[in-house]
């Protein structure tokens, strides 16, 4: 049965600051490069927004705290994705779904964790989600602009709060 989106709930599932604004910025092809792959290459918001939701529905029967869980983050790794798509573009890039890492090789399904058990679904999750963070952190040592350093710093506070609300399920059902 289809989730009623309820606006409240999604606040639960990302950390509670807002995303900051983001000044003007000049092209930058290295900067575009490096959030492709944040964007859509293996381990990437693309990946984690189609995850989510494939998993949601093997858990929709018989676990709906889980099902809702990863609903809504995918709600939230959704919004990254539109964020990281429009900062790719202000920066002079096109943000279509291919990786910066394999030139020329566009986003494939093939990323997806096609995983239908709870131990499995909520361990990768979480494993994605601390790459995510992992990603990012690597991300903003290499930027040398302040206004994209603090979005993505406050995209990282969202995958922190993924990351605990995973591990709560992990403890209460593995």
């Amino acid at each position: 049965m289809p989730i009623v989106f309820d606006m409240k709930k999604i606040n639960s599932y990302k950390a509670d600051s807002p995303y900051p604004e983001l000044g003007e910025v000049e092209k930058n092809t290295k900067w575009t490069e490096l959030l492709k792959e944040a964007y859509a290459g293996k381990c990437s918001e693309l990946t984690s927004v189609t995850q989510y939701i494939y998993h949601h529905f093997n858990m929709e029967r018989g676990f709906p705290e889980i099902s809702e869980c990863l609903f809504y983050i995918s709600i939230v790794e959704m919004h990254h994705l539109e964020i990281i798509g429009g900062l790719i573009k202000k920066l002079g890039g096109d943000p279509t779904y291919s990786s910066s890492v394999n030139k020329n090789k566009n986003w494939s399904s093939k990323n997806v964790a096609y995983l239908k058990n709870i131990e499995g679904i909520l361990s990768r999750s979480i494993m994605d989600e601390k790459t995510s963070v992992t990603v990012y952190k690597d991300i903003i040592k290499q930027i040398e602009n302040e206004d994209i350093k603090g979005l993505l710093k406050r995209i990282v506070l969202d995958e922190i709060v993924h990351i605990d609300r995973l591990t709560e399920l992990y403890r209460k059902y593995v």
